[in-house]
C-alpha cells in the first residue's frame, strides 16, 4: 500500500451478499437490504496529521454523534504491523442515515 496524492473512489452498495449468503456463512435464508445509511471509510498515516490532531485521535477510539451521522475515529496497524505511536494508521468511518431510495443519488 502507497500513500501518495488523495483519490476518489466509486461508491459501491453493499446490499448484493454483503456478508457472504452465497458462499452459505449466514444460508439461504438470509436476506439482504438496505440498512438505513451509507459509510464512507479512510485511513491516513498517523504521522501526517498535526500532533494537535493526532494527539487525542491516537489515544482511545473517537466517536462523534450529530444531526443523522455520526462519525468514528480510532488508531489501527501501520501496514507492516506497527503499533508504535505515530507510525500507525489513524481509520476512520462517517455514517451518513439516507431514507431508503435517496442512497443511490449520492
Amino acid at each position: 500500500m502507497s500513500f501518495g496524492r488523495p483519490r476518489i473512489l466509486s461508491a459501491r452498495s453493499a446490499t448484493g451478499d454483503p456478508v457472504g449468503r452465497k458462499n452459505g456463512r449466514w444460508g439461504p435464508q438470509a436476506e439482504t437490504g438496505y440498512a438505513g445509511y451509507v459509510a464512507w471509510r479512510g485511513m491516513v498515516p498517523e504521522a501526517s496529521l498535526s500532533a494537535a490532531t493526532a494527539k487525542p485521535l491516537g489515544e482511545a477510539i473517537t466517536y462523534y454523534v450529530y444531526a443523522n451521522s455520526h462519525l468514528l475515529a480510532y488508531p489501527i496497524p501501520a501496514v507492516d504491523g506497527s503499533v508504535e505511536p505515530g507510525e500507525r494508521l489513524i481509520n476512520f468511518v462517517w455514517y451518513r442515515n439516507y431514507s431508503p431510495g435517496r442512497s443511490g443519488s449520492l
